[in-house]
């Protein structure tokens, strides 16, 4: 779809937080946190009021904070992630479209991006979804 639409993609997972910097105690729940969830918001919000929004997104491959991307409100954006279709930033849509993996698929993307340690995934991931 980005590269038919030539569209610029805002994904959550790039609001990761390094766990080096995670609280001692964390246990599942929503807003993740894990997540810089405000900061994707005001982001989202920000380019649905025609601003452009830069943030340091998080680099899966060396698993810390990597290199600064900018979204131009004026091109087609793709907001991808999980609770991106909640109430409070459906506001800042034109349109929705809602896609989803099948569990295989999704699995296998996050083994992969995980280096197989399934732990977070399984123990705090899931169960605050």
């Amino acid at each position: 779809i980005k590269t038919k639409l030539h569209a610029d993609v805002l994904c959550l997972d790039d609001f990761f937080i390094p766990s080096s910097e995670w609280p001692n105690e964390i246990s599942p729940a929503f807003p993740f946190p894990y997540f810089r969830y405000a900061d994707f918001i005001q982001g989202l919000q920000r380019l649905s009021n025609g601003m452009i929004f830069e943030y340091q997104a998080y680099d899966w491959s060396i698993k810390q904070l990597g290199e600064i991307k900018s979204i131009n409100p004026e091109n087609i954006i793709i907001v991808e992630g999980v609770s991106v279709l909640s109430e409070q930033l459906a506001p800042c849509y034109n349109k929705t479209i809602c896609v989803m993996s099948n569990e295989s698929n999704e699995l296998e993307a996050i083994c992969q991006r995980e280096n197989n340690n399934m732990k977070v995934w399984k123990e705090l991931y899931l169960p605050s979804v």
